[in-house]
């Protein structure tokens, strides 16, 4: 009797081996991809923060000058120059409103080519900016400076 010598894995073996990579693949990459784009609307999220401590900071130095300080900031992605003087790589448009009186921001609004925040309130404030109040970005929020 002559013994076979046996190496190696069947097409059975393989198969099976494959379709459970298969199965573990369509398992795992819809939550690593939840996890990118999780990661992207938190990073907008601290962008449109320190827009709004920015603004914030500036109207607090204006507010020791005689003629009042400046009280709105509105910049367009792509234009150059930034009113607020940050380095948000000229990706993202915005629009901040200060009331004179109470020294609050009452408008923000900002977005870039994928997600859109606004608030407009008496009050708004940078802890209502997170994750959950950012929104899809859509062209008919496209935000416009007026002189």
């Amino acid at each position: 009797m002559s013994k076979l010598n046996k190496k190696g894995f069947t097409l059975i073996e393989l198969l099976a081996v494959i379709a459970i990579l298969a199965i573990l693949m369509l398992l795992v990459t819809p939550q690593i991809l939840g996890l990118f784009t999780q990661g992207k609307k938190n990073t907008f999220a601290i962008q449109v923060q320190s827009i709004y401590k920015r603004a914030d900071e500036e109207f607090l130095a204006g507010a020791f000058d005689p003629s009042g300080g400046k009280r709105s900031w509105c910049h367009i992605a792509g234009d150059t120059g930034d009113s607020l003087n940050l380095s948000l790589d000229n990706v993202m448009s915005y629009k901040v409103e200060i009331n004179a009186a109470t020294g609050h921001v009452t408008k923000l609004i900002a977005h870039d080519s994928t997600y859109y925040y606004e608030s407009t309130a008496e009050e708004v404030r940078v802890t209502d900016i997170n994750n959950e109040t950012v929104k899809d970005f859509e062209d008919s929020k496209k935000i416009t400076c007026t002189p």
